[in-house]
């Protein structure tokens, strides 16, 4: 179950918030799968949202994303609601040559 994963990943490590974004198949967009520590209007801007911000970029170069704080990006920062309090780590996630989505985690208050 992903949605237990990244709560585990979030008691385990210094993290607040988690979620995994997918490539949906069907329209290539990213949407979430699952996440931890987030409310559920988050969720739904991140579901709204994601795919026209830097996360997209992610997936598509396979490099990893960090935000000190999430005001360092316009579209990151519309994502959540203090977005000052958040610091950001984004990664792709593949299987061999495989590019099938974004885990992110982060913090509030403290810097990733």
């Amino acid at each position: 179950n992903v949605r237990r994963a990244l709560e585990t990943l979030c008691e385990r490590l210094p993290l607040d918030f988690a979620f995994f974004l997918r490539r949906e198949p069907e329209n290539d967009r990213l949407a979430p799968l699952a996440a931890a520590g987030i409310a559920a209007a988050t969720f739904r801007r991140i579901d709204s949202r994601a795919d026209r911000t830097p996360l997209r970029a992610v997936l598509d170069t396979q490099k990893p994303l960090l935000l000190t704080s999430a005001v360092e990006d316009t579209s990151i920062a519309h994502l959540f609601e203090d977005p000052s309090a958040h610091g950001l780590l984004a990664v792709p996630a593949s299987i061999r040559e495989e590019h099938f989505g974004v885990l992110a985690a982060g913090t509030r208050d403290e810097p990733v």
